[in-house]
């Protein structure tokens, strides 16, 4: 796995959290792509934002969610979230139940 920046796109700016020093984002597992120590470049609506790097790495199914993690990620409820990952990969999932997800903890780079 090489350490190349890798792209990881936003439309909106939930929760403010990409003003953070720290912040997290909730993706499809692809353990080649999501790992710690990673480069990422964080876009914005098709704007480079800024760089961060992965600091953590968890993988969860969605059903694993909570309360807590929904507030941090998105500012919102455990069911909104669920609708809005639903929404945004329905296209690429066939089954909810069963897809992994990697929870990320990135930390901008200064």
């Amino acid at each position: 796995m090489d350490n190349k920046p890798e792209k990881i796109s936003f439309s909106k700016n939930w929760n403010h959290k990409l003003d953070c020093e720290y912040f997290t984002t909730f993706r499809l597992f692809n353990p080649e792509k999501y790992f710690e120590g990673r480069s990422v470049e964080i876009h914005e609506n098709g704007v480079l934002k800024k760089t961060a790097v992965i600091q953590s790495v968890r993988v969860l199914y969605l059903s694993q969610i909570n309360g807590w993690m929904t507030a941090i990620d998105a500012g919102c409820g455990v069911e909104y979230f669920e609708k809005i990952i639903k929404t945004m990969y329905k296209n690429k999932v066939s089954d909810f139940t069963t897809q992994k997800f990697h929870f990320l903890l990135l930390r901008t780079l200064q």
